[in-house]
């Protein structure tokens, strides 16, 4: 076989490794979407972002493998690499990928930190327990001095209204 062939070889075979790692990198997505809800605007984000780095991964294996020069079979490997990954390995990757994931974040985090928010909210209630005294008692206090100084002024005000009266 001539190095000329072996060569075209290297690069369909790199191509199609790389449409393989483009729809692995893509079910990645998918597992997250099937993991975590995301609103449409978040979903198209995210997609655009995927589209780009792709077509950053094509252009620089397609620049460093055949000096950038465009040929029919390297599109052709990269379609034949997606498909045989999608069809093969894919759907048992995000099904079992997103059932594990979803038993990490439900039994690993939701709940150790629903009992984590639970403990601080008992903790903060007992630390501020004796706050909450000292402000009734301060109010209290301040609510009585009111009173009182709104008598003694309802005071003033009687034996100014009796001293006009006899004027």
């Amino acid at each position: 076989m001539s190095d000329f062939i072996r060569d075209e070889v290297s690069i369909f075979l790199e191509a199609a490794w790389n449409g393989m790692m483009i729809a692995v990198l893509y079910d990645v997505l998918r597992i997250l979407r099937r993991v975590v809800k995301h609103s449409d605007v978040v979903v198209g984000i995210q997609d655009y972002i995927f589209w780009v780095a792709a077509g950053i991964m094509v252009f620089s294996m397609v620049f460093q493998s055949n000096d950038g020069v465009l040929r029919g079979y390297i599109f052709l490997a990269l379609l034949l690499g997606a498909c045989s990954y999608h069809k093969s390995f894919s759907p048992w990757l995000v099904q079992w990928l997103s059932k594990i994931l979803r038993f990490f974040l439900t039994y690993l985090l939701k709940k150790p930190l629903k009992w984590a928010k639970i403990m601080i909210i008992t903790i903060l209630r007992v630390v501020r327990g004796p706050f909450v005294w000292i402000v009734k008692l301060a109010k209290i206090k301040i609510e009585g001095v009111r009173v009182k100084h709104g008598k003694h002024n309802d005071e003033k005000k009687e034996k100014r209204k009796v001293s006009n009266i006899g004027d």
